[in-house]
């Protein structure tokens, strides 16, 4: 399911036009603020949203939560993914999300606001091993014979 939601997140990621439209489906848009633009990536999502128009039910939604996704990443704002496990009502789209500030910032700190153990753990190891830093592992708390253990993270690194 993890896989499917990325992929179609990913198909959708190219998000670039201009206004958003009065659709009552819609998540009320946020606000680039200034501070937020600072040292960022210049993402318009205004312009991703208005690319949704039109779509309806859950095409709606993945369109709507990969604009969103796309601009957490360019503000790199971990706190920005929450609208995204909202619009697709998936704690699993809010860790990828997630990873792929962290993988953009170059830090693991964004996955700590995960509460499944399982995507928390997904997210440490990937950016660990995204950044070549065995440190990271140590933050995995599964233990056993599971690739997303510690052990297979310090394995992999070590």
């Amino acid at each position: 399911m993890k896989v499917i939601l990325l992929a179609i997140l990913l198909l959708l990621a190219g998000c670039t036009s201009t206004e958003q439209s009065g659709n009552e489906n819609t998540v009320v848009e946020e606000q680039n603020t200034a501070s937020d633009d600072q040292n960022t990536q210049s993402f318009d999502i205004d312009s991703c949203l208005s690319e949704c128009d039109g779509l309806k039910g859950s095409i709606l939604n993945i369109c709507q939560a990969s604009c969103h996704q796309d601009n957490a990443i360019a503000l790199e704002n971990p706190e920005k993914c929450k609208v995204v496990e909202d619009l697709m009502n998936s704690t699993a789209a809010h860790a990828v999300c997630l990873e792929e500030v962290a993988l953009k910032i170059g830090d693991a700190s964004p996955c700590e606001n995960l509460e499944n153990e399982f995507d928390r753990d997904l997210c440490y190891i990937t950016v660990a091993e995204d950044l070549g830093d065995i440190s990271i592992c140590e933050k995995v708390s599964s233990d056993g014979n599971d690739p997303l253990d510690k052990q297979s993270c310090l394995n992999k690194l070590g």
